[in-house]
């Protein structure tokens, strides 16, 4: 009963009345999961073109400054 309704909407599944995980059908996840990646893509791009704005309006870094700025050991 339980994967015959997850085929339609997400069930909840809880353990102690606390929410655990979901089931939810293949092409359901298959869905959510393009769903993320084209976000995630689209975040990417984004972000590449802000870098690109950044760059040409004369904004830049020096490795050694990201890497101070990170906590990061250079070479």
């Amino acid at each position: 009963m339980i994967v015959e309704n997850a085929q339609d909407r997400p069930i909840v599944v809880t353990l102690r009345g606390r929410p655990v995980v979901y089931v939810v059908g293949v092409e359901l996840f298959d869905e959510l999961m393009e769903r993320l990646r084209r976000l995630e893509q689209r975040e990417l791009e984004l972000s590449i073109a802000v870098a690109e704005k950044q760059f040409a309006d004369g904004g830049t870094v020096t490795l050694e400054e990201l890497e101070s700025e990170f906590g990061i050991e250079g070479d």
